[in-house]
């Protein structure tokens, strides 16, 4: 089309894809509401212990999880309110997150038989998910390796197997845990 005398050249975008400023607003809610996962996460553990395990994990086991835990996540955050806009910085966030949880049981309760099936759930879960996140950052920053394509179907195919390892540990584990 021609507006002014000047020949505009306006990119086609199909319907399911959101403009830059509303996908912007979207990523930040997102990540905002991504961000509250580790507090939600030690909230929850920590009244469940408090309520029923105490018992189960000494204190001293509990606090430096805790701290390691705020630890990542303060790391993330902060990365996430600093650089939001660049995609590198979302994503070590995001495998911060996935590491906090990660680590938060296994440190809380160094025996894994007295740990609450559903955070030893959660912390497993997001140790499979770490692994595809680090190598996703690593592949992207500091130089894109491979054409978009092929970044594509690696990293779909390793977070698929990231999900499918973890509902294969939850399948195996769930009926022994409910078992004992």
């Amino acid at each position: 089309s021609v507006v002014g005398g000047h020949r505009c050249n306006r990119a086609k975008s199909s319907p399911m894809t959101l403009e830059p400023r509303y996908r912007s607003a979207f990523l930040k809610i997102l990540f905002s509401l991504l961000a509250l996962a580790i507090p939600a996460f030690l909230l929850f553990e920590g009244y469940r212990w408090y309520i029923f395990n105490h018992y189960k994990s000494r204190l001293e086991t509990l606090i430096p999880a805790v701290l390691l835990s705020l630890a990542f996540w303060m790391i993330g955050f902060v990365l996430v309110l600093r650089f939001f806009h660049r995609n590198e910085a979302r994503l070590l966030s995001l495998l911060s997150q996935t590491l906090g949880i990660a680590l938060f049981i296994p440190m809380a309760y160094p025996d894994p038989r007295m740990a609450p099936f559903s955070g030893l759930t959660i912390s497993v879960i997001g140790l499979h998910l770490s692994a595809p996140l680090l190598f996703h950052f690593h592949i992207t920053f500091p130089v894109s390796m491979g054409n978009a394509a092929q970044r594509r179907n690696i990293l779909s195919a390793l977070y698929l197997v990231a999900s499918l390892a973890s509902v294969a540990w939850l399948t195996q584990v769930s009926p022994l845990w409910q078992a004992s």
